[in-house]
């Protein structure tokens, strides 16, 4: 009799692992994220399993017969809460019932603490949130059978010592080992999921940090030339992500004709391995037909048996701004030749103010480099952070998680888990305007960027603000301090350039008066005119040709 129960326990368990592969099949948030309608779906799910077992038992007489509900049971209760549990245990003792027979009181007081003891060894446990080892397992099994058989001496004390006798060895040598199984099945699952979770908001983390720095990333496949492109890379050119498909040939037929054989004499060099990076500028052609400036920057990740590359993955970065902007410094360098030939005698002048142009050429060039390196290798400052609005207090916002370039910016090394408030520098006092800005991403969605002075660092960022989940924002920063002076020292030459400008032509209008007037007093003294340049004629001729100019 023994040998029988412990063959038909096994087969019993045997039906129990198998299914339990539908906590497999379950989507990862139901295993890590669990609703109370997702406890109580486990539990219908738990119950339906439990009635499949039960109508497939080892019977020892009629009405008296064994199954591994109580595994189940106990499992639920441990893994997926209270209300898991209960609605597992209805569903199994409604079937006990109805099944009738001299034990059915005791099973249904089996069923009841099978899902009580994992419902309460997960609240008793030191680390109700880590991993439980199989040999805690084991021991957890181990108790609930006990329990299962202190539980048969509800029949007739004849009846439960006999019944006791016959399957206890059955009992405490399959179950607690099926328990361990189980949980180690689970527990498996359970970190899969964790792991796969993790995946997911690394993933989804970086993808935030592209789209706040307006960076795409692409990985190409270089044995088909295919491309696999973030979102940030379609929108860059004007597509949506959902139908946009790139490639190697399509990446050189859309790029501008004059830039095409400088790129891809670099990109060879790359494939030959005479430079381990690729970085170069380039024109691209958007949806709508326009030219974007894109600065490229990739590297060979994979490599075939003999050392061939075979993916190549990088970034592409819209420069176009900048590069406008590079445009407007020359024109404004043009500006400045054009106003130095028209006057001789303010030359020397111009000829200084036209150095000292270069020189804050040259500081805002370096500037520039120096901030295109630091944001190409993700050194700018990011902030995620969450918006609090409490009732009679002002909007507050509390630093998630920040990097270390963040802290070294503005100064609030150690700032994660803060509020604003209670940070070293408190930007809601430094820059109204900036936290403004953030508040108006969190209503309504929209990126902003925008340019913010903190006073009490004397320094100017350039910031990108970005809504990643409701009451959240992630904020770029970029250290631009160099550059706004070096604008400020532009336009301040520009306007001395100007003035002397103006201050010579006036300067020579007087002196062209005085000589007009010498002429007059020599006509009337019967003299000739001493200056010819005086002569109206001469004068209006010089006005004229001024004028023009």
């Amino acid at each position: 009799m023994p040998e029988t129960a412990l063959l038909a326990l096994a087969h019993n368990v045997a039906v129990l692992v198998a299914m339990g592969l539908a906590f497999h099949a379950l989507p990862d948030d139901w295993l890590l994220r669990r609703t109370r309608p997702r406890e109580a779906a486990l539990g219908l799910l738990a119950g339906a399993m439990g009635a499949i077992l039960m109508l497939a038992p080892w019977q020892y007489v009629p009405g008296i017969f064994f199954d591994a509900r109580s595994v189940l049971l106990a499992i639920t209760g441990l893994y997926f809460g209270p209300l898991a549990a209960a609605v597992a245990a209805a569903v199994t003792a409604s079937l006990r019932l109805w099944q009738g027979g001299p034990a059915a009181l005791t099973g249904v007081l089996v069923i009841a603490v099978s899902a009580a003891a994992g419902v309460l060894w997960r609240r008793l446990r030191r680390r109700p949130a880590g991993p439980i080892p199989g040999l805690e397992l084991w021991g957890f099994g181990l108790a609930v059978h006990a329990a299962m058989l202190a539980l048969m001496f509800t029949l007739p004390p004849a009846r439960a010592t006999a019944v006791v006798a016959q399957i206890a060895f059955p009992v405490l040598g399959v179950f607690p080992l099926a328990t361990a199984l189980m949980g180690t099945l689970l527990e498996a699952w359970i970190r899969r999921a964790r792991t796969a979770e993790a995946l997911r908001l690394s993933e989804e983390r970086l993808r935030l940090a592209l789209a706040a720095s307006h960076q795409g990333s692409f990985d190409i496949d270089l044995a088909t030339g295919e491309a696999t492109v973030s979102d940030e890379y379609a929108r860059m050119l004007g597509y949506e992500p959902e139908g946009f498909r790139d490639s190697h040939r399509q990446w050189i037929e859309r790029m501008h004709p004059e830039d095409r054989e400088a790129a891809l004499a670099k990109f060879d060099d790359l494939m030959a391995g005479r430079i381990a990076e690729y970085r170069g500028e380039f024109r691209l052609r958007s949806r709508a037909g326009e030219w974007l400036w894109i600065l490229s920057v990739g590297r060979i990740v994979a490599r075939d048996s003999e050392g061939r590359p075979t993916r190549v993955t990088g970034t592409h970065t819209d420069i176009t701004a900048r590069r406008e902007a590079e445009e407007k410094l020359r024109e404004a360098q043009a500006e400045a030749s054009r106003l130095l030939e028209n006057s001789d005698a303010s030359r020397l002048a111009l000829l200084s103010v036209v150095e000292d142009l270069r020189a804050a050429e040259d500081r805002l060039g370096r500037s520039e480099s120096f901030y295109r390196g630091l944001f190409e290798n993700m050194h700018e400052g990011f902030a995620f952070c969450r918006m609090l609005r409490e009732a009679g207090r002002a909007p507050d916002f509390t630093y998630l998680r920040v990097n270390e370039a963040f802290g070294r910016m503005l100064g609030l090394a150690g700032a994660e888990g803060r509020r604003a408030g209670e940070a070293i520098l408190d930007l809601r006092d430094a820059n109204p305007q900036l936290v403004a800005a953030c508040e108006r991403v969190v209503d309504t969605g929209v990126p902003e960027s925008l340019e913010a002075h903190v006073g009490r660092l004397d320094r100017w960022f350039l910031v990108s603000v970005y809504r990643p989940e409701r009451d959240h924002f992630v904020a770029a920063f970029v250290d631009i301090t160099e550059r706004k002076r070096a604008e400020l020292e532009v336009n301040r030459q520009l306007a001395e350039l100007r003035r002397w400008y103006e201050a010579t032509l006036d300067r020579e209008d007087r002196l062209l008066g005085l000589k007009a007037e010498v002429n007059e007093l020599r006509r009337r003294l019967g003299e000739p005119p001493r200056y010819a340049s005086a002569e109206p004629s001469a004068g209006r001729a010089r006005l004229d040709g001024e004028k023009a100019a």
